[in-house]
């Protein structure tokens, strides 16, 4: 004889079957798993080699003192953008207390030693001009922007989904390294906005932002 609890459990399963209940399944966190971190190392940079610190991808402005000047790393699927919706003046700049930059798999400069140039911002706004790039996200991954700054302080804005990390800055002529630990399961987009929070400089001599390079490596 079946008893009822044995004949209950039965009905259960039979059911679950015809209305597909048995196949759901609980979320998967990993689908979910989403982190972003942003630390700030002020007082410049060593001679760095942008080959060596991008493995995945990176890329130089204004190479030559040429503000349109972009090189970045040969024969990879890009990760990194340009720079994108900017608020301000960009020209190009060159800082003999910069840590010089090089490279040797490059495109369309194959090779490069000794760099101390970058993409600069001008602003004569008190405070907001700037601009954004953006890192294709996907497995946990190391982004490393080199950036300075002239007569204001600036702001990195770095957002993830529904993640935002906001680090602030003094001015910095020896340079700054932001490094940016993130990760996202499923995939996107790592924006980066570098912007003026407060500029002393708004007639002749312009407060300044500025763009060296950005890499992106494994994280460890």
């Amino acid at each position: 004889m079946w008893s009822r609890l044995a004949l209950a459990l039965v009905c259960l399963a039979a059911c679950n079957r015809v209305f597909g209940l048995d196949e759901v399944q609980p979320p998967d966190a990993s689908a979910n798993d989403t982190r972003l971190g942003v630390s700030r190392r002020p007082g410049g940079w060593l001679p760095t080699s942008l080959s060596d610190e991008g493995s995945l991808d990176w890329v130089h402005w204004a190479l030559g003192a040429e503000p349109a000047a972009l090189n970045r790393k040969a024969g990879v699927t890009p990760l990194i953008t340009d720079v994108l919706r900017v608020r301000g003046t960009l020209v190009a700049g060159s800082a003999t207390g910069l840590g010089a930059m090089s490279w040797t798999d490059g495109t369309p400069t194959q090779m490069a030693t000794g760099s101390k140039d970058f993409l600069q911002l001008e602003s004569a706004l008190a405070s907001g001009d700037g601009f954004e790039l953006e890192v294709r996200a996907g497995e946990r991954r190391v982004a490393t922007v080199y950036a300075g700054s002239f007569c204001v302080d600036s702001k990195l804005e770095a957002r993830l989904g529904d993640l935002t990390e906001v680090v602030t800055s003094g001015e910095d002529l020896l340079g700054t390294t932001y490094t940016i630990d993130f990760a996202s399961a499923a995939g996107g987009t790592l924006t980066l906005g570098f912007a003026v929070e407060s500029n002393a400089c708004t007639t002749g001599d312009l407060g300044e932002l500025w763009l060296v390079g950005v890499t992106v490596a494994p994280a460890q």
